[in-house]
């Protein structure tokens, strides 16, 4: 009570048949002093005795009609599953107090005539909410650990790395709590890299244990036939985990599986067609992929993390030292690349355009999203080809709404993980922009920071798929991590592309225990707005061949480990992966 007078309320607690997917029926209900029944099992379990309880139906109207007065039904039933019920509780504050109420729910409905009820009103609510927070901190220690000068991102992605852990099952890991509570290798590629980026490294093999299981025995890893992405997916996704934990016999393990993985590839293209005109000779069949990419179709998206996956294969090769099947997997990656560059060469002559759309049947709509892999986060093509430009452009152009990817093939909506893929395109460009969508894509978040697979353009509200998306969570957490440190080819870059504000004086900011490919990583940042002073606790696994620091302007001096340095004038310095300390001057 913030007011001078005393002041009597009525607290109402409701129960309604809905969930976050919409209707939940309740054929039956129930209502006394110490809880709330659902097609009688316990659902609610009161810890304070209510002054008055109600319950009514879909004949009768919501139990809201009658808060005034309420008829006190202690039970009601509906045939079309309407049910609902509330519970009151009348209070009276003085001036500067305050109450607060609680209820527990089971995980399930229990059908114990009250006994779970009973027992949970003796529980210490408090005691128990601080055992959560402190659990989940111990859950969390060991994983990469961020202090940024902005609260409201820090706020939001240490919140998402719990986010991505509850999305984990133990053998599966899903990109939803309840439409999409389902396993797909396309969600998990995302998800499970964003496990090993986070430092939550034995989820993320115990997920991809189960990989040559879900395999079939001519090679194909199925989610569901027609989803043609998904051997390249799984194939990917094993060998990023290798290059964070450089376990050899985890590699070992599952080569099998990538060399099956590879025939079924091999094989499944090259009997699409045997027409060497065709525009699709040597791709994947027709699919349906991603959802959003639109009607079954050859579709670009498909062919690109196939190739990802040989490339995989390949290099899984190289590091056991299985070089006739490394020369074979290289030949094949190459035939395949030579095939999509002849079908992409096909879509150049017919559009009058060098870009990349959903497929070769396709104009340039918002389904060419899916050619983004190409650079993130397969990296097949480099940041400076020009298709992959045009296409940028091209997507920014027509299916963008403000600064969010709308996605008008299926979504209808403004897409969180897509925008974030595209700013990663961003980053690998250098492009300050990847900052506009990430902080307007954070402004579409809900209270608990999360997003839908879609939010609509005018309410913001979801208006497809799960409300809480792990797919969107997988690449916000992406996105922050490899704004401050990411892995390029044989290289570790560090602070690719930060804001001039957050070098300014009084700032900083640090990193440690950051997963790489190279190794655990701590890094801080000081500064004071005409220099910056950055230091290092490396422990490699494998050693990078260059530690790259970037600036957000030019350097006039620099000094290393102690040293005075003589540099080009540039905003970045190639350091030896050594070196534990850079002292900077801005010109």
């Amino acid at each position: 009570n913030t007011g001078a007078a005393n002041k009597p309320a009525s607290l109402f607690i409701s129960l309604r048949p809905y969930n976050p997917e919409g209707l939940s029926v309740v054929k039956t209900i129930g209502a006394d002093e110490k809880r709330f029944t659902v097609n009688r099992g316990t659902a609610v379990a009161f810890m304070k005795k209510p002054d008055a309880v109600d319950c009514s139906n879909e004949a009768d109207g919501d139990v809201s009609l009658t808060l005034d007065a309420p008829m006190n039904r202690r039970a009601a039933s509906c045939r079309v599953g309407l049910c609902n019920a509330m519970a009151e509780y009348k209070l009276a504050l003085p001036p500067g107090e305050e109450k607060t109420f609680w209820f527990i729910t089971p995980v399930k409905l229990l059908n114990d005539n009250g006994a779970w009820a009973d027992e949970a009103r003796k529980a210490d609510s408090e005691a128990i909410l601080e055992k959560t927070y402190r659990e989940w901190k111990e859950r969390l220690a060991g994983t990469i650990q961020l202090e940024l000068p902005d609260d409201n991102l820090q706020r939001a992605f240490d919140i998402n790395k719990a986010y991505l852990l509850l999305l984990w099952d133990g053998d599966a890991i899903t990109p939803g709590p309840f439409t999409y509570h389902h396993f797909w290798f396309r969600d998990a590629a995302y998800q499970i890299s964003a496990l090993d980026k986070i430092g939550f490294h034995r989820e993320a093999e115990q997920i991809l244990d189960t990989y040559p299981k879900r395999q079939r025995a001519d090679g194909f890893f199925i989610s569901q036939n027609g989803e043609w992405d998904a051997n390249g997916q799984a194939m990917w996704t094993l060998l990023d985990h290798y290059k964070y934990t450089r376990d050899a016999k985890f590699l070992e393990k599952m080569y099998p599986a990538l060399v099956k993985g590879v025939g079924w590839i091999k094989q499944k293209r090259m009997a699409t067609t045997q027409d060497r005109n065709s525009p699709v000779y040597g791709l994947l069949p027709a699919g349906f992929s991603a959802e959003h990419f639109g009607p079954n179709d050859f579709y670009y998206w498909d062919d690109f993390w196939c190739l990802a996956g040989i490339r995989a294969a390949e290099e899984a090769a190289a590091d056991l030292g299985k070089n006739d099947e490394l020369r074979e997997f290289h030949q094949e990656f190459d035939r395949y690349l030579g095939h999509v560059e002849a079908s992409l060469a096909h879509v150049e002559r017919k559009l009058g355009m060098r870009v990349i759309p959903a497929s070769p049947n396709r104009r340039m709509n918002s389904g060419a999203i899916g050619a983004l892999c190409t650079m993130y986060p397969l990296r097949i093509y480099p940041p400076d080809d020009d298709r992959m430009a045009n296409t940028l452009a091209e997507i920014r152009r027509v299916s963008f709404y403000e600064n969010g990817f709308y996605q008008n093939n299926h979504h209808s909506g403004i897409n969180a993980y897509l925008t974030f893929q595209f700013a990663q395109c961003l980053l690998q460009k250098r492009d300050p922009e990847a900052w506009t969508l990430l902080r307007y894509i954070l402004g579409l978040a809900t209270t608990t920071y999360t997003w839908p697979e879609a939010v609509h353009t005018q309410t913001g509200g979801g208006v497809m798929g799960d409300g809480h998306h792990g797919w969107a969570v997988a690449d916000f957490l992406h996105l922050v991590r490899n704004l401050l440190l990411i892995e390029e080819g044989e290289n570790l870059v560090l602070f690719p592309l930060l804001p001039a504000d957050w070098f300014e004086e009084g700032k900083s900011i640090s990193i440690k225990d950051a997963p790489t490919h190279f190794g655990k990583v701590d890094a801080v940042m000081k500064s004071d707005g005409r220099r910056a002073t950055v230091e290092f606790n490396c422990r490699w696994s494998y050693t990078p061949e260059k530690l790259i620091v970037c600036f957000p302007r030019e350097i006039s001096t620099a000094k290393i480990d102690g040293k005075e340095d003589t540099i080009q004038f540039s905003d970045r310095v190639e350091l030896d992966p050594g070196v534990t300390k850079i002292e900077v001057t801005f010109a």
